[in-house]
């Protein structure tokens, strides 16, 4: 039952199908992540990685399907887990969790040069659930912008779905410098409140943008969702506690 189709345009062979998962179609399957790769460079592309599983069936073990999507590629993996053995199976899970390394080393790598080539240093790294955060030093003050990756993951009885999707690195690079620019319209904000300071975080989910607005030596944070086309709809300062709500 094994089969495995490979197709990308770019690929020695530009469709491929094989009905056995063996050593020479693991280097077909290597050689034609590594042609989708390059496809991801070049920024303009989305991919997406699913894995589904199925069973266990009496006979024939658990039910494997792993594929790996772009705009114009697609590699399929299809097999029981009673068919291969555990050799194999073990370097084709190795081969598609560096390819998927490598996506997120290309697209932390693009995060981190868009910052830099806009004058600020990344000081801090902290993910979870699918999100990074990159704090970074703005003017003296810890500020973070991020990404969130969309992923899906789905668990019952007999069955297991993970899936995850990366945007094209171009739109990567929109995100960042978009969440950039907003820090920069906040810096002149936070000029005209001295006595304020305006710490903002910022990712790609939900509403997509949240504002973190603290004073000065004041742990205290508020999160106000961003709504676009306004700016400041209101300053307020009680006790101590200084606040401002911040509308973009």
């Amino acid at each position: 039952m094994p089969l495995v189709k490979t197709s990308c345009p770019s690929c020695p062979e530009s469709e491929r199908v094989f009905n056995a998962l063996n050593t020479d179609v693991i280097d077909a399957i290597e050689e034609a992540l590594k042609k989708v790769l390059e496809e991801y460079r070049s920024g303009k592309s989305s991919l997406s990685i699913e894995f589904r599983s199925r069973g266990r069936y009496a006979y024939s073990g658990w039910y494997i399907n792993h594929t790996v999507k772009t705009a114009t590629a697609r590699i399929e993996i299809e097999y029981y887990t009673s068919e291969i053995d555990s050799e194999t199976i073990e370097k084709l899970n190795e081969l598609i969790e560096n390819f998927q390394w490598e996506i997120e080393c290309l697209i932390d790598d693009v995060i981190n040069e868009t910052i830099s080539a806009r004058g600020y240093r990344v000081i801090d790294v902290d993910a979870d659930d699918g999100c990074t955060d990159y704090i970074i030093d703005v003017d003296g003050a810890r500020t973070s912008i991020g990404l969130c990756i969309d992923t899906f993951n789905n668990r019952g009885c007999g069955f297991y779905i993970d899936t995850v999707s990366y945007p094209p690195l171009k739109e990567v690079q929109k995100i960042i410098s978009e969440q950039i620019d907003k820090i920069e319209s906040l810096k002149n904000l936070a000029k005209e409140y001295p006595n304020v300071a305006v710490v903002l975080g910022l990712r790609n989910i939900g509403y997509r943008d949240v504002v973190k607005v603290m004073r000065l030596g004041n742990s205290r944070v508020v999160a106000v969702p961003l709504e676009a086309g306004k700016h400041v709809k209101r300053y307020q300062a009680t006790d101590k506690i200084v606040c401002i709500e911040v509308i973009d």
